[in-house]
């Protein structure tokens, strides 16, 4: 490749990075606690003052068993499950439970 070639080849890889990066979102822990304090603490425990039930395993668990697979967790998400509600999560929120999800121990 000639060099004069060089410099937009790489300008068209650099706003195509950008637009692939821009396209992905990641979720916010924050938000994502949120939700699952909202939504989940009628079943599960969320964080260490909640109370749950027996019937279904606490965040600290779920985030030992799956938190290094964030595509089983969506898959799970993204699904309704006998026992569990379809809470009809968006694919934000997903993420944001996720993120929440990666920050508690393993």
């Amino acid at each position: 490749m000639r060099i004069s070639l060089i410099a937009p080849v790489m300008a068209v890889a650099a706003t195509m990075a950008a637009a692939g990066a821009a396209g992905t979102r990641t979720g916010d822990p924050d938000t994502g606690q949120a939700l699952a304090q909202r939504w989940c603490t009628a079943c599960h425990v969320v964080g260490s003052g909640d109370t749950g039930t027996d019937a279904a395993p606490a965040f600290a668990t779920l985030a030992r068993r799956h938190g290094d697979d964030p595509g089983w967790m969506r898959a799970w998400l993204s699904r309704s499950h006998p026992r569990m509600p379809d809470l009809h999560l968006s694919r934000a929120e997903i993420e944001d439970v996720i993120a929440y999800l990666g920050t508690l121990p393993r």
